[in-house]
Parts: C-alpha cells; structure tokens; sequence
C-alpha cells in the first residue's frame, strides 16, 4: 500500500513538473516577444487606459483562465490574492514552494501569463473584484510594460491598480511589489529602467493601505546576476526562485493579515 501511494505520488510529482517545464516555455517565448517589442507602438497614456476587451478577450486562453479566476474569487476562501502576469501564475505550478513558508495563508492566485498592466487594470475593473474582497493583494506587475512605456506611466498604471482595488474594496492592504530584475547579467539594459520603476513605486507606500517590498537583490549573486538554477531565462523563476520569493514575503504578510503584531 506504502508502495503504491508512493507511486501514485511520483506520478503527481511527475506531471507537475511536465506541466511546469511546458508552460515555462510557452511563457517565455511570449514574454520574450513582449520585452523586446517594438510592437504595439502606442502613446503612454493610451497604453495605460483600460484596454476593450478584445485586445485580450480575442485569446481564448486568456479569456478562460480571467474567467476562471472571477468564478474562483466567488467561494471566499482566501485570504490573500496574487495579482500579476506570469511570474504570479507561476505559483500554480511551484505549490512546494509555498507551503514550504507560508502554509497557514490561503491563496487566490489571479496571474495571467504575458498580462501588461493595462490587462491587469481592465480586469480588476472588469469582474475580479465584483465579489472579492481579500485582506491582502499581491500585487506584482510591469515587466511585460518595459519595452514599450516609460517608468513614469507603468508607475501611474500600477497606481490606478491600487485605486481601483480600493474603491471596490476599500478594507484590502496592497502589498506592492517592486520588478524583479530581468536578464541575466547585471548590465542588461532593462535593469536600469527597472530600478526606475521601483523607485517611483516606493513611493507609493503609506504604510496603512499600501506596502511596498523589493526583494529584488535576493535573486542575485554578489555581481549581480541571475544563476540558471534561481532563472532559466533571466525573467521566470525556477523552484528555487519561487523558494526565494515565498520567504520574502514570509517577512510581510503574517504581518498584514494580523497575524503576528507589529
């Protein structure tokens, strides 16, 4: 009986890690495609409105998984939701990683893959958060914006996040992620506009509704890079990234949810 339960959980193990590799890879050609985009080349201040739901709703991969997440936010059984593109959805497919740290804190994971953060702000104003009200968002997003918008506009898209999470559910802390640090060697150039990002996002925090946290430098070697075994692509997290990510915000969010007193 021992034997074949350990069978049957090798399997598991197995096909998750068939999975994981296989979506990794679909994302990363996607993500790939978005940061060296020259494409799409549209105003700022367009690119950060509310996108029509056909620049996405088109892809039926996309439209299936937004409305899976808006039906999954229905059972409120959650306590935090993880907002973001795919190094989020990622979590779905790292779920050792988190136990591994946060065990006690339930999820709601609302990532979708190659997601900018105008496709995030339509979906939040668009059915995320009809019935959700989770005592914290994970929020973590902008990467995907790098190639084609300037510091200045991702920083006031994420900011429109916020507000409309807030209006809609006035009683929910953002926990406020800072980019992580995309390619491989310290001088890649994305590295410098994503320091801007982040500084222009710290300052978002007020410390009552807004948390920031960058965790950034704990995902690199002491010059600054990223090893095979934290990223295999220079943008999306192995399991050990994943590990790295989850003790980080081990630091935060028992706090944020009440859990342990300031």
């Amino acid at each position: 009986m021992l034997k074949l339960f350990s069978l049957r959980r090798w399997d598991t193990y197995c096909l998750l890690a068939i999975a994981s590799v296989t979506w990794l890879i679909i994302t990363s050609i996607r993500t790939h495609r978005s940061l060296t985009a020259a494409h799409h080349p549209r105003a700022d201040t367009e690119t950060l409105m509310p996108v029509p739901a056909l620049e996405r709703s088109s892809e039926p991969t996309w439209t299936k998984r937004h409305e899976l997440i808006v039906r999954r936010t229905l059972n409120n059984d959650y306590d935090v939701m993880l907002l973001g593109d795919s190094i989020t959805q990622g979590w779905d497919y790292q779920p050792d990683a988190w136990q591994a740290h946060l065990p006690e804190i339930r999820t709601l994971n609302a990532g979708i893959a190659s997601d900018r953060v105008e496709h995030i702000l339509w979906r939040v104003r668009h059915g995320l958060f009809n019935s959700a009200k989770p005592k914290v968002v994970v929020l973590m997003a902008g990467i995907n914006n790098i190639a084609i918008t300037s510091p200045q506009e991702i920083a006031r898209g994420l900011s429109q996040i916020i507000k409309a999470i807030h209006h809609r559910s006035p009683s929910t802390k953002i926990l406020l992620c800072g980019i992580l640090p995309s390619g491989e060697s310290a001088n890649h150039p994305r590295r410098a506009k994503i320091l801007r990002v982040n500084k222009l996002l710290a300052k978002m925090s007020d410390g009552q509704h807004v948390y920031y946290q960058d965790a950034g430098s704990h995902f690199l070697n002491v010059n600054g890079s990223f090893t095979r075994s934290v990223s295999s692509d220079g943008v999306h997290l192995t399991h050990q990234g994943y590990a790295i990510w989850a003790k980080s915000l081990h630091s935060k969010l028992p706090r944020l949810l009440g859990r342990i007193s300031h």
